[in-house]
């Protein structure tokens, strides 16, 4: 019963959200996403981006189980501005917002859905609505 109500509080506030940034394609995370994510019970904590076809989204996962060799990202804490996030070099975020519509040089908030697939969780970054783009 919590757990259905947490789940429906995820979906209906905008509380799981991400603030990317194309001037250092950074990406960093809310608060409440990064307890969702349960990054902390990680030793090491590295995020891989993807290409969703199926949406035309993107979307990043925690220590995926991937054999062959690939770009994973660290998590890190910036002590400076006291926020957690991680550096996207493929794609790079300037990538995502020519995708996206999104103006480049700037810095954008963008919604993030949380999906499952049979072994894994990811979080999938929405598409701003059109007039609703970078602030």
């Amino acid at each position: 019963m919590i757990k259905k109500i947490t789940d429906w509080l995820y979906k209906s506030l905008p509380l799981l959200y991400v603030i990317a940034d194309s001037g250092d394609n950074s990406i960093t995370f809310s608060r409440f996403l990064f307890r969702k994510m349960g990054v902390m019970e990680f030793e090491i904590a590295r995020v891989f981006m993807f290409y969703v076809p199926s949406s035309g989204n993107y979307a990043f996962t925690i220590n995926p189980k991937i054999d062959v060799e690939t770009h994973l990202s660290d998590i890190q804490y910036n002590s400076k501005y006291r926020c957690i996030g991680f550096e996207s070099l493929c794609p790079t975020v300037n990538r995502i917002f020519f995708d996206y519509s999104i103006p480049a040089n700037s810095r954008c908030k963008l919604s993030v859905k949380v999906c499952r697939t049979c072994d894994m969780e990811y979080f999938e970054l929405v598409r701003p609505h059109h007039g609703k783009t970078a602030w």
